[in-house]
């Protein structure tokens, strides 16, 4: 559920028309920001690790950040880059602008050229109760519906529509101590049920109104007043009754003064058997009084064959940052088998600490 578009897409420069200050002092509502520091960047180091029959068999590395702008109180902007899979560097920027009206209220945003108007009734409390926008694109228009219930200031349920599907979808949620706690999804192909785990420390998107929070950031567990440790995802499909289960588990590092500075992310998805990949991430986080992490230098490692066959045959390229592991593995070729690296070493996979940007290329011999 989101008002827009999530964390991980970026987006450009927003406007505003002088928005008056609405909401209450703690971070609801829409008030002019949230009760804490405000964040500025994130930048994620991400490492995913490829297993066969519960050995490592590669890694693979990339780097993205996301920044975040504010003009009087009020988030402004937000800007992306990091590194492409391929070696490739893209930079900040995008065009996606957010406009409010003079009461601060969000009331639609501009992207690739397209305007979207976004309906959105906020309560008296300053809480989105509704969403209703509508789009044309190249490959024609439609429409989305979002009802939001509050209790006691909290999101206690979400439903949502759109053109295409006459499915309705809902979503509950229960909170506790100011932190969301569970989460029900009910589709007509599955229930999906998600847990949270929460330390004791503010949250780094604390300083975000609410509004925004969801609108950038998709998930209510964003609105929590911590930070989520452990979420545990279950989904059970009507059509058989079975049953999957992935997990993140987070670990964080903190400043002086309680907030996350950085933190790492691992996600377990253990459902396939003998083959299955888990995922690493660290976030470096950065907060507008100058402190938070800085996120350490990246280097791209490159993979190739002398052969001719396609570069993906050899994997673990990326980009990893100093001292992190690279484990690199040349997969069979239809008739070929793999020989040696382009320096002798016979290692398959091949495993090593990154020390700078380098090319490992394997030859290939017939079988």
């Amino acid at each position: 559920m989101a008002l827009c578009l999530p964390l991980v897409i970026g987006m450009a420069s927003c406007q505003k028309d002088n928005p008056t200050d609405n909401g209450a002092a703690d971070g609801s509502g829409i008030n002019g920001g949230g009760s804490g520091k405000q964040l500025t960047k994130l930048t994620t180091v991400k490492y995913r690790k490829y297993y066969f029959n519960y050995n490592l068999q590669y890694t693979g590395g990339s780097c993205d950040y996301t920044s975040f702008q504010y003009s009087n109180g009020y988030w402004t902007g937000m800007g992306y880059g990091g590194f492409e899979s391929d070696g490739e560097v893209y930079e900040e920027g995008g065009d996606y602008v957010v406009n409010y009206d003079n009461n601060g209220h969000i009331t639609g945003y501009t992207s690739g050229g397209q305007t979207h108007p976004l309906d959105i009734t906020y309560d008296s409390d300053g809480h989105v109760t509704r969403v209703y926008t509508t789009w044309t694109n190249e490959d024609g228009s439609g429409w989305s519906l979002s009802n939001y219930t509050w209790e006691n200031g909290v999101m206690t349920r979400y439903t949502s529509q759109s053109s295409g599907s006459d499915e309705t979808r809902v979503t509950t949620y229960e909170w506790e101590n100011g932190n969301l706690v569970r989460e029900e999804r009910v589709r007509s192909s599955y229930r999906e049920t998600t847990t949270y785990l929460y330390d004791n420390h503010p949250s780094y998107m604390s300083g975000m109104r609410e509004d925004v929070r969801l609108m950038i950031a998709e998930d209510p567990e964003y609105l929590s007043k911590n930070n989520v440790i452990k979420k545990t995802e279950t989904t059970v499909y009507n059509s058989d009754g079975s049953t999957y289960t992935y997990s993140y588990n987070y670990v964080y590092t903190y400043g002086s003064d309680g907030y996350p500075i950085s933190f790492k992310r691992t996600d377990n998805d253990n459902n396939s058997g003998g083959s299955y990949t888990n995922v690493d991430r660290t976030t470096y986080v950065q907060y507008g009084d100058g402190s938070g992490a800085t996120a350490p230098t990246m280097y791209y490692i490159g993979t190739g064959n002398t052969n001719g066959f396609d570069r993906y045959y050899v994997n673990g390229s990326g980009w990893y940052a100093q001292d992190a592991m690279v484990m690199l593995y040349a997969s069979e070729y239809y008739g070929y088998r793999f020989d040696h690296w382009q320096d002798g070493n016979t290692s398959n996979p091949r495993s090593f600490t990154c020390t700078g940007n380098a090319t490992y290329t394997a030859t290939y011999v017939p079988n």
